[in-house]
């Protein structure tokens, strides 16, 4: 059986970004021996040790982390049946137009799977939908947008099975605690980009509300790098947590030098229960820098997201697995339709526009740390949200998506070799005319 060539455009399905996670989700599950799949890895650098399941990977250079031009060239040379690109509607837009500008696209079959994360939609972003065979959204909220504006278009959910997140134990949580120098004091997280959507200063200036109500035993967070994306509007946070009065309370993400966008692994390379306890700060500081992910996400009492936008909003779903109750803002489209059912939803206090036009739902820190006091002091009210997005998102698993995605492929191809048919029938009908005339 000939397998279906696919070059796959996105995200490094080896890197712990949210577009990587769904990249290495749906196509680590696909039976290889259906497709032939060509990874060109966004974000990533360099080729890791092992690119398994894939027949070719190829990173992109540190001056095109997009790869906007590397993808004309990647095309070039896998020449594939179907291409298949994950990511944001502007993302993708900008390679629509790199690749039709190179000469191709217009007869390249084309599966996307892409977020809408607010209205009123960007009309380039609609133009880009209708260039694709099989377009398809992670929301319902984000097709019926899509389907108002004439264009047809799947949904697929993501899953939250891509590692083994599980909730432990109160004794194993509260010595994880000690060992990086928390213990007996309320850990409230927030997983995401340094980017300005995340809006990780709000937290700052949270944990002073918080710290000025007369709370002093908590821990503020914040799994990110100080220093932001440019392109994406990060914040230069280093300096923020003194200024606000607030440096014994924020906490940032361990190993500030790593891969930022390679990430924590899920897994410690350690047994981190045999870590001993810290004798200092920089003993603390030593020891959570040992911990996985999963560790870190089992360190949460409480998770906060103040962002204005997210597409599925992936780590909050594996704080949810780990049984972390969480409290969001409610946009009222994507995530309402995700998570309202499961979490402490806020109402928006204001709003901004992003760079595309969408509005930006935003929630004041002084809301956002009236809801984590309250939170704080209800235990019931932990055990309600923590259970009941718990048992949610661990229904939610990758291959229902993965299959979807494969047939999806299947189709593109077979639309792609009746359109090459119906040309080479059109040409062969003007040869004919012209060997007449």
């Amino acid at each position: 059986m000939k397998k279906i060539r696919v070059a796959y455009i996105g995200d490094s399905p080896f890197l712990h970004t949210g577009f990587g996670n769904v990249a290495n989700g749906i196509m680590s599950r696909w039976d290889m021996d259906r497709f032939e799949v060509h990874v060109l890895g966004t974000m990533h650098h360099y080729i890791p040790r092992d690119t398994a399941p894939y027949e070719t990977y190829e990173p992109v250079p540190h001056n095109d982390p997009m790869g906007f031009r590397a993808s004309v060239t990647f095309i070039q040379r896998v020449n594939p049946d179907v291409l298949f690109l994950i990511g944001d509607p502007g993302t993708l837009r900008n390679r629509f137009e790199g690749i039709k500008f190179a000469g191709m696209g217009k007869l390249m079959p084309t599966v996307t799977y892409f977020p809408i994360e607010g209205i009123p939609l960007n009309p380039h972003i609609i133009e880009q939908a209708r260039f694709v065979v099989g377009p398809v959204t992670y929301t319902n909220w984000g097709a019926d947008v899509l389907r108002e504006k004439g264009i047809e278009v799947g949904v697929a959910p993501h899953g939250v099975d891509h590692a083994d997140f599980r909730q432990y134990s109160r004794e194993d949580k509260e010595r994880l605690k000690a060992i990086v120098g928390w213990e007996g004091k309320t850990v409230i997280g927030m997983v995401g980009v340094n980017k300005r959507t995340n809006r990780q200063p709000s937290l700052i200036e949270t944990a002073r509300v918080i710290k000025d109500s007369g709370v002093e035993n908590f821990v503020m967070y914040l799994h990110c790098q100080m220093r932001g994306e440019g392109f994406m509007g990060g914040w230069e946070l280093d300096w923020m947590p003194k200024e606000f009065g607030v440096e014994d309370h924020i906490a940032f993400k361990p190993g500030q030098n790593e891969d930022r966008y390679f990430g924590r692994p899920n897994k410690a390379e350690v047994d981190v229960f045999s870590l001993p306890l810290p004798a200092d700060k920089k003993e603390a500081e030593a020891n959570l820098e040992k911990l996985g992910y999963i560790d870190i996400l089992n360190l949460f009492d409480i998770y906060i997201d103040p962002a204005g936008a997210h597409g599925w909003n992936l780590p909050a779903c594996e704080a949810a697995r780990c049984g972390v109750p969480i409290i969001m803002v409610d946009d009222g489209f994507a995530r309402h339709e995700i998570f309202s059912d499961v979490v402490h939803m806020l109402a928006p206090t204001a709003s901004e526009y992003w760079h595309t036009g969408a509005v930006l739902p935003l929630v004041s820190p002084k809301k956002m740390a009236d809801a984590i006091m309250k939170m704080i002091d209800s235990e019931d009210m932990r055990r309600v949200y923590g259970a009941a997005g718990k048992a949610k998102f661990d229904k939610y698993k990758w291959q229902p998506t993965a299959d979807y995605f494969a047939e999806k492929v299947v189709a593109a191809d077979k639309f792609g070799a009746e359109m090459m048919a119906k040309l080479a029938n059109r040409k062969v009908g003007k040869d004919v005319q012209d060997v007449e005339g």
